[in-house]
C-alpha cells in the first residue's frame, strides 16, 4: 500500500480501492471503478473522460458536532470543499487540504485519517456524474471522490476562491444523519468514527487549540 514514486499509480489506486471495498462491501466499489482502473490515461487528469479521481474535505469544527460547507456556483449547491488531484500532491489526502485551504481560506485544518497504516483510504467514497461543460469542451464524465476527515482548530481566515465559492456555512452535523444521500452516507461513517475515537479527537483538539493559543 505504499505509495510509490511515479504518483497514483494503478497499483497504488487500486490497492485503495481493494481495501476500502473491504470495509464497505455493500458499495461495490470496485467493481463500478472497473471502467476507470482499466483507462490508460491517468487516473487524476481532467482530461480523463473515462472518469478520475476527486478528492473533498469533510471539515468538523473543534466541538465535532458541525460540518462546513461551501456555496459552490457552478453546481449551484452547499457541498463539502474539494476539487481535482494534482500531480504535485503528495498524497489524495493531501490534494483534500489543499482544496480545503484554496476554497475557504481555513488553514491549518487536522487531518484524522481512518486508517493510521495506510492514510489515503478515505472515509468515503462517492462516484458522481460530472455533467457537459461546452464551454470547457468537457464532456459528461464522473468523480471518484475520495473524502477524508479533518477538524478545524483555528478559525483565522483568509482569502477564499470567489471564483468557485459563493458562501461558507457552518451546519449541525445532526442534519445530516438520517438523510439518504451520498452526504448522509459519508456522515453516518463520520459520526461512527467519532464514536470509536471521541476521548481521542476531542482531547487532541483541546490540547492543539491551547498549544495555538486559540
Amino acid at each position: 500500500m505504499r505509495q510509490p514514486k511515479s504518483h497514483f499509480s494503478k497499483n497504488y489506486v487500486s490497492g485503495i480501492l481493494k481495501q476500502y471495498d473491504k470495509s464497505n462491501p455493500s458499495e461495490k466499489i470496485t467493481v463500478r471503478t472497473t471502467v476507470l482502473i482499466n483507462s490508460d490515461k491517468s487516473f487524476i487528469s481532467r482530461k480523463n473522460f473515462s472518469g478520475h479521481i476527486t478528492a473533498s474535505a469533510f471539515v468538523l469544527d473543534r466541538t465535532l458536532s458541525k460540518i462546513l460547507l461551501v456555496q459552490h456556483k457552478n453546481l449551484n449547491k452547499y457541498i463539502q470543499p474539494g476539487g481535482h488531484v494534482d500531480e504535485t500532491d503528495e498524497s489524495i489526502h493531501s490534494a483534500a487540504r489543499r482544496e480545503l485551504e484554496e476554497e475557504t481560506g481555513f488553514a491549518g485544518g487536522t487531518f484524522v485519517p481512518l486508517n493510521k497504516a495506510f492514510p489515503d483510504i478515505p472515509i468515503d467514497i462517492d462516484i458522481h456524474t460530472i455533467p457537459e461543460n461546452s464551454k470547457k469542451q468537457e464532456p459528461e464524465h464522473i468523480h471518484v471522490d475520495f473524502r477524508y476527515v479533518f477538524i478545524l482548530e483555528n478559525d483565522n481566515q483568509g482569502k477564499i476562491s470567489e471564483e468557485e465559492i459563493g458562501d461558507i456555512v457552518w451546519k449541525p452535523i445532526s442534519e445530516f444523519e438520517r438523510m439518504n444521500s451520498d452526504t448522509g452516507r459519508a456522515v453516518q461513517k463520520i459520526n461512527k468514527l467519532i464514536s470509536e475515537r471521541r476521548d481521542e479527537l476531542f482531547f487532541d483538539s483541546v490540547v492543539r487549540t491551547f498549544s495555538l493559543g486559540l
